[in-house]
């Protein structure tokens, strides 16, 4: 698993104060977490995906292209195996394709 690593704390607060964080681990009550295994790389403060200040570029510590099917999952309960029809993961692909279809072009 990637991490993102801050070498200057500065730059990790002026990411957070630009809200530049795109997406962050959670825990099942959705409180942003470090600890294992809700933040399997131990990201600081559960930071998985950043975004350029435009919100054109998005640099993304996890793949969710390797989970975007059931199928591609290592393990997952059996109770989700049964009860989920698609992978949570698809859902980040269907939201990134709907922000793009609804943005006007450049003049």
């Amino acid at each position: 698993e990637g991490r993102f690593f801050f070498p200057d704390p500065l730059l990790l607060e002026e990411i957070e104060r630009q809200n530049l964080v795109a997406i962050r681990y959670v825990d099942d009550l959705g409180s942003v977490t470090e600890d294992y295994p809700f933040n399997p790389s131990n990201s600081p403060r559960g930071i998985i995906a950043i975004t350029s200040p435009n919100g054109r570029h998005l640099a993304c510590m996890l793949h969710p292209e390797r989970l975007f099917q059931k199928w591609q999952w290592p393990w997952m309960p059996e109770k989700w195996k049964i009860a989920l029809e698609a992978s949570p993961w698809l859902k980040f692909f269907q939201n990134a394709i709907e922000w793009c279809n609804n943005q006007k072009p450049a003049q």
